[in-house]
């Protein structure tokens, strides 16, 4: 009878971890209690040590998801620097949140939530837009999914929305829902969203130019990493909208 507790414990710990692995579960725990016993039994040490090994890979997984990395990408006119922030959402998605944290003379320490990416590793370009026009110094990210503007003097991010050659911004929150959406009364634009909140439009000959590109921000071969100008020239990035 010994033996057969022994042998059951140990595969009960390899089951237990293999479960927590596909489904990212607290299963993982007993799993590697069980075979950590299993193993203290010396007893069918092959299921109690490959129960060990999955349960690790699982917790380091799921670590992992929880854990975000950072970026700096220093301002032009050495303001200070934003930190682009990336973590997955979860170890089997090739998706990420997004975060930027403000660095800079005046803001410090903020961070700001940016839309999920949720078509895996890609590539954003940067680009930089000094204050004028009454406009406030602000960075634009270009991806796949959208434009973000990045304004530097109060520490916000918003969604961009063009339409009809003109320009409209919402601020994202921590509980907005991403969404870009217009409504037309006879012909004409009546509201604009950016976001859950209702957009605002802004004027100014900045907002009608790319910017100045500054560099990319590149996640495709691995943890994200920041490519200047000098380095690469600008890739375009085509947009799925």
């Amino acid at each position: 009878m010994g033996i057969k507790k022994k042998s059951k414990i140990g595969i009960l710990g390899l089951v237990l971890s293999i479960l927590g692995l596909l489904t990212c579960s607290m299963a993982t725990i007993p799993g590697l209690i069980c075979s950590i016993i299993g193993i203290k039994r010396k007893n069918y040490l092959a299921y109690s040590w490959t129960g060990v090994i999955v349960a690790c890979i699982c917790i380091a997984l799921v670590a992992r998801s929880y854990t975000f990395t950072g970026i700096e990408i220093d301002c032009p006119d050495r303001s200070g620097h934003i930190v682009f922030l990336r973590k997955c959402t979860h170890p089997f998605l090739a998706e990420y949140d997004r975060k930027i944290r403000f660095e800079t003379n005046t803001i410090k320490g903020v961070t700001k939530p940016l839309p999920i990416n949720c078509g895996g590793r890609t590539k954003i370009n940067v680009y930089w837009y000094k204050a004028q026009d009454g406009n406030e110094t602000y960075l634009r990210l270009q991806d796949h999914w959208g434009e973000y503007m990045i304004d530097l003097e109060r520490g916000l991010t918003q969604n961009i929305l063009r339409i009809d050659g003109r320009v409209f911004v919402g601020d994202i929150s921590d509980d907005t829902v991403i969404g870009l959406g217009w409504e037309k009364t006879d012909g004409k634009l009546t509201k604009m969203y950016a976001g859950e909140s209702e957009a605002k439009e802004i004027t100014g000959e900045p907002h009608s130019l790319p910017g100045k590109y500054i560099g990319r921000i590149d996640g495709t071969h691995g943890c994200p990493m920041f490519i200047s100008v000098d380095e690469s020239e600008e890739e375009y990035i085509e947009m799925v909208h």
